[in-house]
């Protein structure tokens, strides 16, 4: 059994407006490619999701209302992992020591720690000034 979020959040779409032309409408997709993205999910669990009643639109099977109830789940329970990704991906934590010339670092720390605290507020952040073999001293070191 092989089906994707995507045809999930079709389903959805399609039980939410009652029919497959106006979930296409809302989903911008063409109504035979989500006609086929349904027909192609019921084949995949197989069972029929949808009574289509033609020119009034479709209704779920009672194993679709079922299925629909657990999908929704799924689609949320993706939704928190996607975000769950996306803040660990996006927040950076730790130590870090900003190098610069005694001669620039008026010009442009000042705002490089602005927006390095705003963008990583978790980042600790170390200013170090000097001359070029101080700071290939430290470096060196690993201080």
């Amino acid at each position: 059994m092989q089906y994707t979020l995507k045809q999930l959040q079709n389903l959805i779409s399609v039980s939410e407006h009652g029919s497959i032309s106006a979930a296409a409408s809302h989903l911008f997709i063409s109504q035979p490619a989500l006609s086929t993205s349904i027909a192609q999910l019921e084949k995949s669990l197989g069972l029929s999701l949808l009574i289509r009643h033609h020119a009034r639109g479709v209704s779920l099977t009672p194993a679709g209302a079922d299925f629909l109830a657990r999908a929704r789940s799924l689609l949320t329970h993706a939704q928190e992992i996607e975000e769950d990704v996306r803040e660990l991906r996006d927040s950076i934590s730790g130590d870090l020591a900003v190098g610069c010339f005694v001669t620039l670092a008026p010009f442009f720390v000042p705002r490089l720690m602005s927006d390095l605290n705003e963008s990583h507020p978790q980042l600790q952040i170390r200013f170090i000034e000097g001359t070029l073999d101080r700071l290939q001293q430290l470096l060196k070191s690993g201080d």
